[in-house]
Protein backbone atom coordinates (compact mmCIF):
# COMPACT_ATOMS: atom_id res chain seq x y z
CA UNK A 1 0.00 0.00 0.00
CA UNK A 2 1.19 3.31 -1.45
CA UNK A 3 1.96 6.40 1.62
CA UNK A 4 -1.28 8.16 1.95
CA UNK A 5 -0.04 11.72 1.58
CA UNK A 6 1.80 10.14 -1.56
CA UNK A 7 5.06 10.49 -0.30
CA UNK A 8 7.61 10.06 -3.21
CA UNK A 9 11.08 9.09 -4.20
CA UNK A 10 13.46 9.65 -7.79
CA UNK A 11 16.45 8.03 -8.99
CA UNK A 12 19.60 10.28 -9.13
CA UNK A 13 20.47 11.16 -12.29
CA UNK A 14 22.32 14.18 -13.81
CA UNK A 15 18.77 15.95 -14.27
CA UNK A 16 16.06 15.85 -11.73
CA UNK A 17 13.03 14.56 -13.27
CA UNK A 18 9.50 14.91 -11.12
CA UNK A 19 7.95 12.97 -13.84
CA UNK A 20 9.56 9.79 -13.35
CA UNK A 21 8.86 8.96 -9.69
CA UNK A 22 8.86 5.80 -7.66
CA UNK A 23 5.76 5.91 -4.98
CA UNK A 24 6.89 5.65 -1.09
CA UNK A 25 5.03 2.09 0.03
CA UNK A 26 6.28 2.23 3.71
CA UNK A 27 7.84 4.94 6.07
CA UNK A 28 8.95 2.56 7.86
CA UNK A 29 11.12 0.86 5.75
CA UNK A 30 14.61 2.24 5.14
CA UNK A 31 15.10 4.48 2.38
CA UNK A 32 16.88 4.40 -1.06
CA UNK A 33 19.29 6.25 -2.40
CA UNK A 34 18.08 9.38 -4.18
CA UNK A 35 15.58 12.40 -4.01
CA UNK A 36 13.35 11.32 -1.45
CA UNK A 37 10.21 14.08 -0.86
CA UNK A 38 8.21 13.65 2.31
CA UNK A 39 4.85 15.30 2.81
CA UNK A 40 5.30 17.53 6.11
CA UNK A 41 1.48 18.66 7.51
CA UNK A 42 2.56 21.70 8.96
CA UNK A 43 5.11 22.87 6.29
CA UNK A 44 2.12 21.71 3.99
CA UNK A 45 4.98 20.52 1.56
CA UNK A 46 7.21 18.08 -0.02
CA UNK A 47 10.51 18.09 1.57
CA UNK A 48 13.00 17.44 -0.55
CA UNK A 49 16.22 15.30 0.63
CA UNK A 50 18.85 13.36 -0.93
CA UNK A 51 19.41 10.11 1.08
CA UNK A 52 21.86 7.46 1.22
CA UNK A 53 20.28 3.89 0.89
CA UNK A 54 18.95 1.94 4.20
CA UNK A 55 18.41 5.14 6.81
CA UNK A 56 15.85 5.27 8.39
CA UNK A 57 12.73 7.56 7.47
CA UNK A 58 10.29 9.86 8.92
CA UNK A 59 6.59 9.17 9.87
CA UNK A 60 3.74 9.88 7.46
CA UNK A 61 3.35 13.96 7.78
CA UNK A 62 6.12 14.54 10.12
CA UNK A 63 8.79 16.99 8.90
CA UNK A 64 11.75 15.93 6.95
CA UNK A 65 13.70 18.53 7.35
CA UNK A 66 13.59 18.65 11.08
CA UNK A 67 14.09 14.84 11.77
CA UNK A 68 16.96 14.77 9.41
CA UNK A 69 18.46 17.89 10.91
CA UNK A 70 22.19 18.00 10.06
CA UNK A 71 22.53 14.52 8.90
CA UNK A 72 21.54 14.31 5.30
CA UNK A 73 21.01 16.72 2.41
CA UNK A 74 18.09 19.12 2.15
CA UNK A 75 17.53 20.49 -1.72
CA UNK A 76 15.56 23.52 -0.36
CA UNK A 77 15.42 24.81 -4.29
CA UNK A 78 12.99 21.29 -5.08
CA UNK A 79 10.55 21.30 -2.31
CA UNK A 80 7.05 20.88 -3.90
CA UNK A 81 4.46 22.77 -2.27
CA UNK A 82 1.25 20.41 -1.73
CA UNK A 83 -2.02 21.29 -2.65
CA UNK A 84 -3.01 24.67 -0.64
CA UNK A 85 -6.15 23.64 1.85
CA UNK A 86 -9.46 25.84 1.20
CA UNK A 87 -9.73 28.87 3.33
CA UNK A 88 -12.06 26.85 5.67
CA UNK A 89 -9.36 24.12 5.81
CA UNK A 90 -6.27 26.12 7.14
CA UNK A 91 -4.63 25.79 10.76
CA UNK A 92 -5.51 30.14 10.89
CA UNK A 93 -9.04 29.52 10.57
CA UNK A 94 -9.50 27.01 12.80
CA UNK A 95 -7.58 27.74 15.38
CA UNK A 96 -9.16 31.14 15.58
CA UNK A 97 -12.62 29.44 15.73
CA UNK A 98 -11.79 27.13 18.65
CA UNK A 99 -10.21 30.21 20.19
CA UNK A 100 -13.53 31.90 19.58
CA UNK A 101 -15.12 28.87 21.29
CA UNK A 102 -13.02 28.13 24.39
CA UNK A 103 -13.30 32.08 25.48
CA UNK A 104 -16.36 32.07 27.25
CA UNK A 105 -15.44 29.08 29.58
CA UNK A 106 -12.17 30.42 30.14
CA UNK A 107 -13.88 33.56 31.16
CA UNK A 108 -16.41 31.58 33.35
CA UNK A 109 -13.87 30.26 35.39
CA UNK A 110 -12.88 33.52 36.85
CA UNK A 111 -16.59 33.98 38.25
CA UNK A 112 -16.66 33.91 42.18
CA UNK A 113 -19.96 32.58 41.63
CA UNK A 114 -19.91 29.70 39.68
CA UNK A 115 -16.01 28.82 40.27
CA UNK A 116 -16.31 25.39 39.07
CA UNK A 117 -16.71 26.31 35.66
CA UNK A 118 -13.96 24.95 33.90
CA UNK A 119 -12.83 24.76 29.84
CA UNK A 120 -14.39 21.98 27.76
CA UNK A 121 -12.28 18.91 26.58
CA UNK A 122 -11.05 19.81 23.42
CA UNK A 123 -11.93 16.36 22.20
CA UNK A 124 -12.06 17.86 18.21
CA UNK A 125 -8.72 19.27 18.49
CA UNK A 126 -7.69 16.33 16.47
CA UNK A 127 -4.24 15.58 18.75
CA UNK A 128 -3.60 12.38 20.09
CA UNK A 129 -3.20 11.19 23.41
CA UNK A 130 0.29 9.28 22.95
CA UNK A 131 3.83 10.73 22.02
CA UNK A 132 6.37 8.54 20.29
CA UNK A 133 10.04 8.73 20.62
CA UNK A 134 12.59 9.79 17.97
CA UNK A 135 15.81 8.02 18.54
CA UNK A 136 17.52 10.41 15.91
CA UNK A 137 16.98 12.90 18.16
CA UNK A 138 15.98 11.84 21.90
CA UNK A 139 12.60 13.92 21.43
CA UNK A 140 9.08 12.87 21.36
CA UNK A 141 6.62 13.55 19.00
CA UNK A 142 3.17 14.82 19.07
CA UNK A 143 0.13 13.32 16.74
CA UNK A 144 -2.27 15.79 15.55
CA UNK A 145 -5.08 15.79 12.80
CA UNK A 146 -4.56 18.87 10.61
CA UNK A 147 -8.15 20.58 9.80
CA UNK A 148 -7.85 18.86 6.49
CA UNK A 149 -7.32 15.48 7.88
CA UNK A 150 -3.74 14.81 6.99
CA UNK A 151 -1.48 13.25 10.29
CA UNK A 152 1.45 15.46 11.12
CA UNK A 153 3.99 15.30 14.25
CA UNK A 154 4.79 18.05 17.13
CA UNK A 155 8.49 17.63 18.14
CA UNK A 156 8.63 18.49 21.73
CA UNK A 157 11.02 17.57 25.03
CA UNK A 158 11.99 19.93 27.87
CA UNK A 159 15.66 19.50 26.30
CA UNK A 160 14.41 20.54 22.88
CA UNK A 161 16.97 23.61 21.96
CA UNK A 162 20.24 22.31 23.21
CA UNK A 163 20.88 20.37 19.94
CA UNK A 164 19.55 23.52 17.26
CA UNK A 165 17.62 21.00 16.16
CA UNK A 166 16.09 23.62 14.13
CA UNK A 167 19.09 24.60 12.18
CA UNK A 168 18.38 22.90 9.14
CA UNK A 169 15.06 25.12 8.77
CA UNK A 170 17.36 28.14 9.05
CA UNK A 171 17.58 28.54 4.81
CA UNK A 172 13.47 28.26 5.19
CA UNK A 173 13.29 30.67 7.97
CA UNK A 174 16.26 33.07 6.74
CA UNK A 175 13.16 36.13 6.90
CA UNK A 176 11.50 35.07 9.66
CA UNK A 177 10.73 36.64 12.83
CA UNK A 178 12.71 35.69 15.96
CA UNK A 179 10.07 36.24 17.84
CA UNK A 180 8.20 33.36 16.33
CA UNK A 181 11.67 30.96 16.89
CA UNK A 182 11.51 31.77 20.98
CA UNK A 183 7.55 31.46 20.81
CA UNK A 184 7.65 27.96 18.72
CA UNK A 185 10.71 26.49 20.90
CA UNK A 186 8.69 27.19 23.80
CA UNK A 187 5.77 25.73 22.93
CA UNK A 188 7.94 22.74 21.94
CA UNK A 189 9.32 22.45 25.16
CA UNK A 190 6.35 22.73 27.09
CA UNK A 191 4.87 20.15 25.08
CA UNK A 192 7.41 17.97 26.60
CA UNK A 193 5.83 17.62 29.83
CA UNK A 194 3.32 14.98 31.21
CA UNK A 195 1.42 16.92 33.59
CA UNK A 196 -0.65 19.18 30.44
CA UNK A 197 -4.19 18.62 30.10
CA UNK A 198 -5.50 18.56 26.79
CA UNK A 199 -6.78 21.89 26.33
CA UNK A 200 -3.04 23.20 27.32
CA UNK A 201 -1.87 20.75 24.45
CA UNK A 202 -4.07 22.59 22.14
CA UNK A 203 -2.93 25.61 23.02
CA UNK A 204 1.22 24.43 22.87
CA UNK A 205 -0.04 22.97 19.15
CA UNK A 206 -1.69 26.15 18.35
CA UNK A 207 1.47 28.04 18.95
CA UNK A 208 3.83 25.54 17.32
CA UNK A 209 1.99 25.60 13.77
CA UNK A 210 0.80 28.92 13.41
CA UNK A 211 4.88 30.55 14.06
CA UNK A 212 6.13 27.60 12.01
CA UNK A 213 3.46 28.79 8.88
CA UNK A 214 4.94 32.70 9.59
CA UNK A 215 8.56 31.69 9.40
CA UNK A 216 8.42 29.02 6.61
CA UNK A 217 6.40 31.79 4.40
CA UNK A 218 7.55 34.67 5.44
CA UNK A 219 9.25 35.49 1.73
CA UNK A 220 6.07 35.13 0.25
CA UNK A 221 3.42 36.51 2.64
CA UNK A 222 2.92 40.28 3.19
CA UNK A 223 3.50 42.23 6.54
CA UNK A 224 -0.23 41.76 7.15
CA UNK A 225 -0.26 37.92 7.21
CA UNK A 226 2.55 38.01 9.79
CA UNK A 227 0.60 40.55 12.03
CA UNK A 228 -2.76 37.89 11.88
CA UNK A 229 -0.71 35.49 12.83
CA UNK A 230 1.24 37.72 15.98
CA UNK A 231 -2.68 38.57 16.76
CA UNK A 232 -3.51 34.87 17.11
CA UNK A 233 -0.50 34.09 18.82
CA UNK A 234 -0.68 36.99 21.29
CA UNK A 235 -4.44 35.46 22.00
CA UNK A 236 -3.01 32.20 22.73
CA UNK A 237 -0.47 33.00 25.14
CA UNK A 238 -3.03 34.78 26.90
CA UNK A 239 -5.46 31.75 26.92
CA UNK A 240 -2.39 29.78 28.56
CA UNK A 241 -1.88 32.02 31.38
CA UNK A 242 -5.50 32.20 32.11
CA UNK A 243 -5.29 28.05 31.77
CA UNK A 244 -2.11 27.38 33.62
CA UNK A 245 -4.28 30.08 36.39
CA UNK A 246 -7.48 28.38 36.08
CA UNK A 247 -6.01 25.05 36.65
CA UNK A 248 -3.47 25.58 38.89
CA UNK A 249 -0.49 24.31 37.09
CA UNK A 250 3.17 25.35 37.16
CA UNK A 251 4.39 27.06 34.06
CA UNK A 252 8.50 25.74 33.96
CA UNK A 253 9.69 27.20 31.15
CA UNK A 254 8.33 31.28 31.69
CA UNK A 255 6.43 32.34 28.27
CA UNK A 256 8.66 34.76 26.59
CA UNK A 257 8.06 38.41 25.90
CA UNK A 258 6.09 39.11 23.22
CA UNK A 259 7.04 42.95 22.32
CA UNK A 260 5.48 42.82 19.02
CA UNK A 261 6.32 46.84 18.28
CA UNK A 262 10.24 45.68 17.63
CA UNK A 263 9.31 43.14 15.08
CA UNK A 264 11.83 42.80 12.63
CA UNK A 265 9.70 43.55 9.26
CA UNK A 266 10.10 41.86 6.14
CA UNK A 267 12.56 42.88 3.78
CA UNK A 268 11.57 44.79 0.82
Amino acid sequence: MYCLEHCFHVVPTQKLELEDVTPILNHCEVSYRGYNFYFCAVHQAYHCMFLEPNLDQPLRGECAVFYYCLNVVLDEDYDKPAEPPAPEGSYRNAIANRLIDMDPWIQASHDVDNPQHLPPPVADAGLGEVRLYNPRQGLARLCFRSPTGAIGWMPCGPDIGRRAEFIHLTEHERDGDPVFKRIRLWACKMQGYYYMPKDIRWCLWAMYVLCTEALYNNRDADEAENWVISDLVTSLCVMLRMLFHVLQLPVLHPISALDWRDRRLQPS
